[in-house]
């Protein structure tokens, strides 16, 4: 697939196919700040370090890609595949990441303050250390996580997206979800501690 790398002012810095851009990722990480690569096959790319900051990477293949420490601060990762990426110590702040595959996905120590899960696929991703993420495991066999949008508490069950009190509403008296209320009640007790607004 052929792709056009612009600037922040739109002028084209480069085209060509996902092996040439590579190359020049690699040698020159500091210059894709708001880089447009849609739809980019980066599948297994090094891009340690890389900054991306506010880049468009929605559709892009970033499978089994080694992000870590990279700044994706901005960045529009909607329906990205993250698949089995390595995202640790990476900057995540305010990236929209909906529709993205994150499943076993490390994000071990990522800054996730402001960013957009909803949708995403979150199956065995690794959260340790995620600021602004309370990964609670997989209650009832769903993958439970709260995230820190803006100032207010958010939680995804499974693929549904809801805040604390409307999921407690909505799985309160369905025998075969207590697990998940369990989930919901831990990570609002958790939430409260960090001084999370839950409600």
């Amino acid at each position: 697939m052929d792709f056009t790398l612009k600037s922040t002012t739109g002028a084209v810095i480069r085209t060509g196919t996902a092996d040439t851009f590579v190359g020049f990722l690699r040698q020159d990480l500091a210059s894709l700040g708001s880089a447009d690569l849609k739809g980019a096959n980066l599948s297994g790319a090094d891009l340690k370090g890389a900054n991306l900051t506010s880049a468009s990477l929605t559709s892009a293949d970033l499978s089994g890609a080694d992000l870590s420490g990279a700044d994706l601060s901005g960045a529009d990762l909607r329906g990205a595949n993250l698949h089995g990426a390595s995202l640790r110590y990476v900057n995540l702040r305010g990236a929209d990441l909906r529709y993205a595959n994150l499943r076993y996905a490390n994000l071990d120590d990522s800054d996730l303050r402001d960013a957009n899960l909803e949708d995403s696929d979150l199956r065995g991703a690794d959260f340790t250390r995620c600021r602004a993420v309370l990964p609670a495991g997989e209650p009832d066999g769903w993958t439970c996580v709260g995230w820190l949008n803006g100032d207010l508490l958010n939680v995804r069950v499974g693929c549904r997206n809801t805040g604390y009190a409307s999921g407690v509403a909505y799985w309160t008296g369905k025998p075969d979800r207590q697990e998940v209320l369990a989930a919901l009640v831990y990570v609002r007790a958790v939430a409260v501690l960090r001084g999370w607004k839950v409600d």
